[in-house]
C-alpha cells in the first residue's frame, strides 16, 4: 500500500478510537452521582477488579467516584458496574452505626433479594437466634444463620464496655433539653434503643464510641417534637438509677442525672469521666465491715466485729445526706493507678467474709440498705464457703477473700495455729485465688484473711492477676502506697457516729490508733 493513503487511515483510526474513548467516558459521567440506584442485575467487583457477584434490582449505593471506568463504593473496596443504575437524589442514612463484631461469616454462595455473591466474608455488627445483621455496601442486611461459616478475627479488637445514659425525668426546662441534643447533633452522637444496650451487655453488639442513651420519665408533645427534630431516641422508663456514672457490663442501669448538667461539664459526660466540682481527693478512707444483725429481731452477735442495723444505717445516711461519693470497685483502683481523677468527698465501703447479714440466706441486712440509699460497695467473699448467687445486688461488687483459705490451722512444730495461706504451698495458693477469680468474673482486687500476709503470699497474689489486695491499717489510703498492701479501718462493734464521721472526714491521730487497735 502506497504511504500516502496509510497516513490518511492512520489518522482516521486515531480520530475514531478517540471519539470512542470520549463517547464511552461521557457515558459513564452521565450516570455518575454521589447516590445511584441499580435498575437491574448489575456486576460488583472487588479491589483487583474481579467479578464476585450481582447485585439486584433496588440496591441504593454511595458512590465515591469513577475507577477504572466503573463505580467504587463509599467506605468499601468494591466497585460497581454503570450499567443498570440511576441517579437518585440521596439514601436513608443508617440511624444506628455499628462496630462490628469479632468475627464475620462466609459460605460459597450468599444470596437473597438484593444480591448474590461468591466467596466473600461479610462483617457481623449483630446477632439474634436466627440471622445475622451485616453490613454490607452503605447497607445492613439480615442473614438467615443456615449454612454459614463463623471466621473469629484473630486479633480482637478493644471497644469501650461503657456508655453514658442521659436521664432527664427530673428536667422540665425544654430549652435545656434542646442545648444538649443540638451540643450531640453536632458532635456527631448516635442514640441507641434499650435493645442495643441488652445487646452490648450480652455481647452480641458493638456499639460506636459516640453513642448515648436517652431515658425520661415522661413524654409530651413539645417532647416528641424535639427529639424528631433531632432525629434522637429515648425510652420512657423509671428503672435508671441517677448514679451519675456510666453504665457498663456490671451495672447497666446506672444514669446522669442531666438536671444541672451544664454544657461545661457535658463533654467530661460523654466521655465517661466522673464529673464533680471543687478539690480532687489525695487520699480515701476505705472501710471495712463485717457481720449485720438486727437486735429488735432479737438477733445476736457476741463477735466485736458485728454492727447492727441501726449503726449501719446510721453511717449509709451520714454518707448520702453529706454528698459522699461511695466507690465501685473499678472507680477506686482507676484512681489508685491514677487512670481518674475523684472529689475530695469519696470513700470505698467493704464487707468481708459473706457471714451474718450480708446474703439472702443468712439475714439478707446489706443490699437491702445500699438499695436505699444508693450506696455502692465492695463484698470480699469466701467463694468456696457461700453460694455467690446469694449476695448479687446492683450496688454491691463481689471481689475475692479466697476461695478456701480462711482458717487458722497447726502446719508446724509449733502447735500454734496460723492463717491458713502461710500453710498452703505457691501451686496451692494460686489455684484457690484462680478459682476465686472464675467464680466472681474478677480480678480487681483481693483480701487477704485475718490481714495475714508476707512478701512470698504478696507476690502469689500480684502472679494469680489481682491489681490491688487490701489489709487493715486505720489510715487513708493513698496512690503511694503498696498496691498489695492497701489500708483500711475495721469497724468495731462499739463505733460511734461521731467516730465514723471523723473517720471519713479527717486522718486519725496517734492516740485514736492506739485507742482503736485496743
Amino acid at each position: 500500500m502506497k504511504i500516502k493513503y496509510i497516513i490518511p487511515i492512520l489518522l482516521i483510526l486515531i480520530i475514531m478510537t478517540t471519539t470512542i474513548l470520549k463517547i464511552k467516558s461521557n457515558k459513564i459521567e452521565n450516570y455518575y452521582s454521589k447516590y445511584i440506584e441499580t435498575t437491574g442485575t448489575t456486576k460488583i467487583y472487588n479491589e483487583k477488579y474481579k467479578e464476585i457477584g450481582t447485585l439486584e434490582k433496588g440496591v441504593r449505593l454511595k458512590i465515591s467516584k469513577i475507577e477504572n471506568n466503573m463505580f467504587k463504593i463509599e467506605d468499601s473496596i468494591y466497585l460497581v458496574d454503570y450499567k443498570n443504575t440511576k441517579k437518585i437524589n440521596e439514601i436513608s442514612e443508617i440511624s444506628k452505626k455499628y462496630l462490628p463484631l469479632n468475627y464475620s461469616i462466609t459460605k460459597e454462595n450468599i444470596k437473597n433479594k438484593y444480591f448474590n455473591l461468591r466467596n466473600i466474608d461479610l462483617e457481623v455488627i449483630k446477632e439474634d437466634n436466627q440471622f445475622y445483621k451485616v453490613k454490607f455496601l452503605n447497607n445492613i442486611y439480615d442473614m438467615e444463620k443456615e449454612g454459614f461459616k463463623r471466621k473469629e478475627k484473630q486479633q480482637k479488637e478493644e471497644y469501650k464496655n461503657k456508655i453514658s445514659i442521659l436521664n432527664y425525668s427530673n428536667v422540665t426546662d425544654i430549652n435545656h433539653i434542646e442545648s444538649h441534643l443540638k451540643y450531640l447533633k453536632e458532635k456527631g452522637y448516635l442514640s441507641v434503643t434499650e435493645e442495643d444496650i441488652n445487646g452490648m451487655v450480652n455481647g452480641k453488639i458493638n456499639l460506636e464510641k459516640k453513642t448515648i442513651f436517652i431515658v425520661l420519665k415522661k413524654e409530651t408533645n413539645e417532647i416528641r417534637k424535639l427529639f424528631k427534630k433531632y432525629n434522637y431516641n429515648y425510652k420512657i422508663s423509671n428503672k435508671y438509677i441517677l448514679t451519675n456514672s456510666s453504665s457498663n457490663k456490671k451495672r447497666i442501669y446506672s444514669s446522669y442525672d442531666m438536671k444541672n448538667i451544664n454544657l461545661a461539664n457535658f463533654n467530661k459526660l460523654l466521655n465517661n469521666e466522673i464529673i464533680f466540682e471543687g478539690e480532687k481527693a489525695t487520699s480515701i478512707p476505705v472501710i471495712n465491715y463485717h457481720f449485720f444483725y438486727d437486735p429488735t429481731l432479737n438477733e445476736k452477735c457476741g463477735e466485736l466485729i458485728c454492727l447492727t442495723t441501726q449503726k449501719f444505717e446510721s453511717h449509709l445516711k451520714y454518707l448520702k445526706d453529706n454528698g459522699y461519693r461511695t466507690l465501685t470497685m473499678r472507680e477506686y483502683v482507676d484512681w489508685i493507678y491514677g487512670r481518674i481523677e475523684l472529689p475530695k468527698k469519696s470513700v470505698l465501703l467493704t464487707i468481708d467474709d459473706g457471714a451474718m447479714g450480708t446474703g439472702k440466706h443468712n439475714g439478707n441486712k446489706l443490699n437491702p440498705l445500699l438499695e436505699k440509699y444508693q450506696i455502692n460497695a465492695t463484698l470480699f467473699l469466701i467463694t468456696g464457703w457461700w453460694n455467690i448467687e446469694n449476695y448479687r445486688g446492683y450496688f454491691l461488687d463481689i471481689e475475692s477473700h479466697t476461695n478456701d483459705m480462711h482458717l487458722r490451722v497447726k502446719c508446724d512444730n509449733s502447735n500454734r495455729k496460723k492463717p491458713q495461706i502461710y500453710c498452703k504451698n505457691n501451686k496451692e495458693i494460686l489455684d484457690d485465688l484462680k478459682k476465686s477469680i472464675e467464680i466472681t468474673n474478677s480480678n480487681d482486687a483481693f483480701c487477704f484473711p485475718f490481714y495475714a500476709q508476707d512478701e512470698r503470699t504478696r507476690n502469689l497474689v500480684k502472679e494469680a492477676g489481682f491489681k490491688v489486695a487490701f489489709i487493715g491499717g486505720n489510715r487513708r489510703s493513698t496512690r503511694n502506697d503498696n498496691k498489695m498492701l492497701e489500708p483500711r479501718y475495721p469497724i468495731k462493734a462499739n463505733i460511734t457516729l461521731e467516730e465514723f464521721i471523723r473517720i471519713v472526714t479527717m486522718w486519725y491521730n496517734l492516740s485514736e490508733v492506739i485507742r482503736w487497735k485496743h
